[in-house]
């Protein structure tokens, strides 16, 4: 420690200020702190200066514990967001395949134009809406004990092909036993294959 004739510091602000030196508080109060953290760490202040380290950083143990757990947690939680992602993705298609396979299911049975359409095709963006672009329809009819009576078995897929990636709708229907063409169908009942994940 360096004493002037006063016998105050030389470095401190007082000095600088009886030498006729401008001084910003800026600089007092650097000098200041300065001087705090060096009597801190001095080795005069040896406890001090364990408590300081002590509160400021963590323990290799603590730091490992850490490590661990993010290394634990993090995938389990990717891993749960990305089902509930693919899960709500399977379900808003399954809700757009079957609202595509019952109106086509009415329409085709309401013309009678199931006798003679073709066994598969693509969803017309235009008439059946943005959303039924990918989806593809399959229609397998089946002669039931009486010839006059059909089952009707209207199924829908998506792209990516997949198990779980398909919902059917089937439905009986009747030749026309009239000149005026009419069919009778009865309600329709929705089978989705597949599983949900």
């Amino acid at each position: 420690m360096i004493l002037n004739a006063a016998g105050r510091k030389s470095g401190s602000p007082e000095v600088w200020k009886s030498c006729g030196l401008g001084v910003s508080p800026v600089i007092i109060r650097w000098v200041k702190c300065t001087t705090i953290v060096s009597r801190c760490l001095s080795t005069t202040n040896a406890p001090l200066r364990k408590t300081l380290r002590h509160i400021a950083a963590f323990t290799l143990i603590e730091a490992l514990i850490a490590i661990v757990l993010v290394a634990v947690v993090l995938p389990v939680a990717l891993s749960g967001v990305s089902r509930a992602t693919e899960t709500a993705s399977l379900m808003r298609r399954k809700a757009i395949a079957l609202r595509l396979a019952d109106s086509r299911l009415a329409l085709i049975c309401a013309d009678g134009s199931w006798q003679t359409s073709a066994p598969s095709g693509d969803f017309n963006v235009p008439e059946d809406g943005e959303d039924s672009l990918g989806f593809h329809w399959q229609l397998t009819t089946t002669a039931g004990r009486d010839p006059a009576v059909h089952s009707l078995k209207f199924t829908v897929t998506w792209d990516p092909p997949a198990d779980s990636h398909s919902l059917s709708l089937e439905t009986l229907a009747t030749t026309p036993t009239t000149a005026t063409g009419s069919s009778t169908t009865s309600p329709s009942k929705a089978t989705g294959s597949g599983t949900t994940p």
